[in-house]
């Protein structure tokens, strides 16, 4: 059923939200479907933003998974923790938040959100943003570039800046297994393992040995 914004967004509220994501959208009505959660639709007989938070989702990966290869140094693992670090949905809960717009979703009362919840907002913006554009990237980038990677458990990534800060000799990855698989690396001489059911995982566990040893918080 077409999303009548009218009846449920007051015109200010389109209004602010445009002015926050500094995107203005020709088709009102994707804003606004973007921001009714799925508890809202069934009680009101409306389009939730379900269909749009999938389709974001994959536009948020791809574009996500560009930026970090043309700009990121590193093996496979350290793209992977880098992209988990922008994509999961701590950091895009952390960014809805900031930006306040949670506050503008339609749900009913008795719903609680947990980080996940939250985050699905934003996916669900991102694809309303690349249809509303007829496809053009620009502006999604645009709202990408807000996105504050999480530091959380990124064992990779620190023990690579803190080897090349300090100067302490590192080796690339190495692997063993076809699944489980094992990764030994070497820092400043010594040798940590780990294991996982991917070369990722593998890595992390890895890494994350090593940041132990090495007091890297």
């Amino acid at each position: 059923m077409q999303l009548n914004y009218d009846n449920i967004f007051s015109t200010e509220e389109i209004a602010e939200i445009e002015k926050i994501i500094g995107y203005t959208f020709e088709d009102k009505r994707l804003l606004c479907k973007a921001f009714v959660h799925s508890s809202f639709a069934k009680e009101n007989g409306v389009a939730s933003n379900e269909r749009l938070e999938f389709f974001g989702d994959r536009i948020l990966n791809f574009l996500v998974s560009e930026q970090l290869f043309l700009n990121v140094e590193g093996s496979e693992g350290v793209l992977k923790e880098e992209l988990e670090s922008r994509v999961s949905a701590s950091p895009l809960c952390a960014l809805i938040r900031k930006l306040d717009l949670f506050r503008f979703v339609k749900h009913s009362k008795n719903v609680s959100f947990g980080d996940k919840k939250v985050s699905d907002l934003f996916e669900a913006l991102i694809a309303a943003v690349y249809l509303d554009s007829k496809g053009d990237f620009a502006p999604c980038r645009a709202l990408i570039k807000l996105i504050e990677p999480s530091k959380e458990d990124n064992y990779i990534g620190k023990l690579k800046e803190h080897c090349e800060k300090n100067r302490i000799e590192k080796s690339e990855p190495k692997f063993s297994g076809d699944g489980p698989f094992e990764c030994f690396v070497t820092a400043g001489g010594e040798e940590f393992s780990g294991k996982g059911n991917s070369k990722a995982a593998a890595e992390k566990e890895a890494c994350k040995r090593a940041c132990e040893k090495l007091n890297i918080l």
